[in-house]
């Protein structure tokens, strides 16, 4: 392969194929048509000797030399568009750019029902897409630009990395509201001596419950182990569960739902949330722009200093 006469353009299609799993859904974000795609995508695949992608149930999946070029391309696009866009206005009435947010299905309830209306009235052609990754993948998606900004309670990510406090989520505890044993008071006793769900989402609640709890843990009944928050709701309709969750999440749940929130019955720490950037988006104005929307919409003041 001459690097020489690339067309560095078909990078560019590369990584919004990479990006989407999709042809014209990676049209759509930049702008080509599906034949347009599928034409640059017929020539790098000549170029490259490999056929890149796949056609799946689950969409265009990537091949084994895709996956390889997809952390450098993505890299070197995000470098490239840091530094031409470093000195340029951003004018979100008139952007028609794409954020890409990283966070949990809980920051998904809690930031997107009052972060989207708002860019709507302020930036209606701003896209945002909103994805959901392993913990110890939020660093890379950071570092190579398949992310522009991750928000949620996340470990300290120090070096090229910044972040901005945004509020403290309590925890309460969350059961229907007819429960045969539990009223308007919740025992430390009773939450022991009774059966819990233990979600392992990236917010790190079960940890903190553990980390208060110390050797009482070990007493907690866990009935059921669930990945994601969502459905916790409609098991707790139905059965005698508890389960321990961030107190927004609860008032959301029992606006739709016969469930209830009771005061955690021991000391916990509360949810940190904060929004984390890589250094090479810190100057950027249309991420400036992002990261001042989000902070002016949740920001709730200053972390105290014993958190």
């Amino acid at each position: 392969m001459n690097v020489n006469t690339f067309d560095l353009n078909l990078l560019r299609v590369f990584d919004a194929v990479m990006r989407e799993g999709n042809i014209t859904a990676a049209g759509a974000r930049l702008g080509l048509t599906q034949p347009a795609m599928s034409h640059a995508l017929k020539r790098m695949r000549e170029l490259c000797n490999d056929p890149l992608f796949v056609r799946t149930t689950r969409g265009m999946k990537p091949t084994a030399y895709a996956q390889q070029l997809a952390e450098p391309v993505a890299q070197a696009i995000g470098v490239i568009r840091a530094a031409l866009e470093r000195d340029a206005k951003f004018d979100s009435a008139t952007s028609s750019r794409t954020f890409n947010l990283l966070m949990t299905d809980i920051a998904e309830l809690i930031f997107l029902p009052k972060l989207i209306p708002h860019i709507e009235k302020l930036a209606p052609n701003v896209s945002i897409v909103s994805t959901q990754a392993a913990r110890d993948r939020y660093r890379d998606a950071l570092e190579v630009g398949t992310t522009d900004l991750a928000i949620g309670q996340l470990p300290d990510l120090q070096q090229d990395f910044h972040q901005q406090y945004l509020f403290d989520e309590p925890l309460v505890c969350l059961m229907r509201r007819d429960h045969p044993t539990i009223g308007k008071k919740l025992s430390l006793d009773q939450f022991l001596e009774t059966g819990q769900i233990s979600v392992s989402a990236p917010a790190q609640v079960d940890g903190l419950v553990k980390r208060a709890l110390g050797k009482r843990a070990a007493r907690r009944k866990i009935v059921l182990h669930v990945p994601h928050y969502l459905v916790v709701p409609m098991i707790l309709m139905q059965s005698d569960l508890i389960a321990i969750m961030p107190r927004t999440l609860s008032t959301i749940f029992s606006a739709v739902s016969p469930v209830k929130a009771l005061p955690v019955p021991f000391a916990v720490a509360p949810v940190h949330v904060r929004q984390f950037w890589h250094a090479r988006s810190h100057h950027d104005p249309g991420h400036q722009w992002l990261r001042a929307t989000i902070a002016k919409l949740f920001a709730r003041g200053v972390k105290p200093a014993s958190g």
